[in-house]
């Protein structure tokens, strides 16, 4: 429209010159040396030298996992993949529980629970008293009491639960970065992939998963938190022995991961074919 107008051609390039210029100079801080990057890692090699218990990301409270990988480190999509009943929301409650009390708030999607059911397995696992029976059962004077007596303990945790029935992932990433805005989250849960619906439209199921995985991957690396999420695996009534490609919905799942976990509870299966023999756990 300009050149149409009259304009000069020369003087509308370097205009334009100009503005691609300040788009570059704009991006400026987003680029580093290889240098700065290697004067961190001397940090951090110095770091785990001078402090044997120095965990660089959130700690788990899992000490064999916390000892090899530094805690959950800060950009990194933690993946905690396992079938029905083997244990991945407690194991992340677990996780939770151990971080806030060293002050690592935590935000906690639940798209199957509310959050009462969430708050029930919290108390039992601090008070040792089965979450169902909290619910669901009369409680004896002495339960009652254990509970009561950690109760403010328990309520003062930073644990913040997003129970919303909103499951798409462009809400839940919003408000992911309003949680670490507001609240000062350091890591969330998301309970669990299967569940978390897909904004882009016209995708298959497996291209779904795969964006949903992509997604919180760059949220992770952009707002330098760890990202844990729980999936599913697909069923295999022959060898339930979890592995990488039972990963429900796609292969990319595993991509975009950082690290893939496994829950797995041998003796659950034994219960049903009291004769099979599984493999051995995974060894180190």
């Amino acid at each position: 429209n300009d050149v149409q107008g009259g304009r000069d051609v020369f003087e509308l390039l370097d205009e334009l010159t100009n503005k691609i210029s300040n788009i570059y100079v704009n991006n400026e801080g987003k680029f580093f040396t290889l240098k700065e990057a290697v004067d961190e890692v001397m940090e951090q090699i110095h770091s785990n030298i001078t402090n044997i218990n120095f965990l660089s990301g959130v700690p788990t409270g899992f000490s064999k996992f916390d000892s090899r990988s530094g805690g959950l480190q800060g950009g990194n999509l933690i993946v905690i993949a396992g079938e029905t009943s083997q244990g991945k929301t407690s194991f992340c409650m677990n996780v939770a529980v151990n971080a806030v009390k060293h002050n690592f708030n935590c935000a906690f999607f639940s798209l199957e629970m509310t959050k009462k059911e969430l708050a029930s397995r919290i108390i039992s696992q601090e008070t040792n008293i089965g979450s169902r029976n909290i619910l669901y059962s009369p409680l004896s004077k002495e339960n009652i009491s254990t509970i009561k007596s950690k109760k403010d303990e328990i309520s003062e945790y930073k644990i913040f639960i997003d129970g919303s029935s909103n499951n798409n992932i462009g809400n839940i990433i919003s408000s992911i970065k309003a949680m670490v805005l507001k609240y000062g989250i350091k890591f969330a849960i998301i309970d669990y992939l299967q569940l978390v619906t897909s904004d882009t439209k016209n995708l298959t199921t497996e291209q779904q998963v795969a964006d949903i995985a992509r997604r919180l991957k760059n949220t992770a690396k952009e707002l330098n938190i760890p990202i844990i999420l729980l999936s599913q695996l697909s069923r295999n009534s022959e060898n339930p022995y979890p592995t990488l490609s039972r990963l429900r919905g796609s292969g990319q799942i595993e991509e975009a991961a950082d690290i893939v976990m496994f829950a797995y509870r041998p003796e659950f299966y034994l219960q049903f074919k009291p004769f099979i023999k599984f493999p051995e756990p995974f060894q180190d």
